[in-house]
């Protein structure tokens, strides 16, 4: 069996960083019963420890946030009750690329319904930020593959039956309830599962 390339990276070095805290532990209580101690070395084992400490947690941190490359950054309930509009309720949920690559989004993106009642769509379509960025509202032409750079944003949306309630549907994508948005990430090798 391989072991991913980012082993040594990561749990390798917390198990050596883990060693060297038990030897140095060891050799400083051996150290710290004798009386004649200085107390810098008291103290500057201890400032040792706690940095390698840090350094264990920022690390696992930042292996944490790249192991998903889009984050969810915004969602939007949205009423249009014009004629022409079929979903006359929807769940807009923007991402933003939080990786160093160009990310391709989708096809073959999937909601799987959660507390959240939904009205089931045939496929998710995505739209990219367009140059005026989505602050301005300015997004592209609906694509069921984009192409998103680092730190753009896209997004996508979840038709609701038309008799939804803006309250409820926000309080159940507050805790995480409304259900799991599978996409499909061309550039890993995986596929993401974002709780909504």
């Amino acid at each position: 069996m391989k072991l991913p390339d980012n082993w040594f990276s990561n749990k390798g070095q917390i198990f050596q960083s883990l060693a060297a805290m038990y030897a140095l532990g060891q050799a400083a209580y051996s150290k710290f019963s004798d009386p004649h101690t200085p107390t810098w070395l008291i103290y500057g084992s201890v400032g040792i420890a706690v940095v390698v400490a840090l350094g264990i947690i920022l690390e696992s941190r930042r292996q944490k946030k790249n192991e998903n490359p889009l984050t969810l950054v915004d969602r939007d309930f949205v009423a249009d009750e014009r004629v022409e509009i079929e979903y006359k309720k929807k769940l807009y949920l923007t991402f933003r690329n939080d990786s160093d690559k160009t990310l391709s989004v989708g096809p073959d993106t999937v909601w799987h319904e959660g507390a959240l009642h939904v009205r089931p769509l045939n496929a998710h379509a995505w739209r990219p930020e367009g140059p005026g960025g989505a602050r301005n509202n300015d997004w592209g032409a609906e694509q069921y593959i984009v192409h998103v750079p680092p730190k753009r944003r896209v997004r996508t949306w979840i038709g609701l039956p038309n008799d939804a309630k803006k309250e409820v549907v926000m309080h159940t994508v507050s805790e995480q309830r409304a259900g799991t948005l599978t996409i499909p990430v061309a550039t890993q090798t995986k596929v993401l599962k974002i709780k909504i």
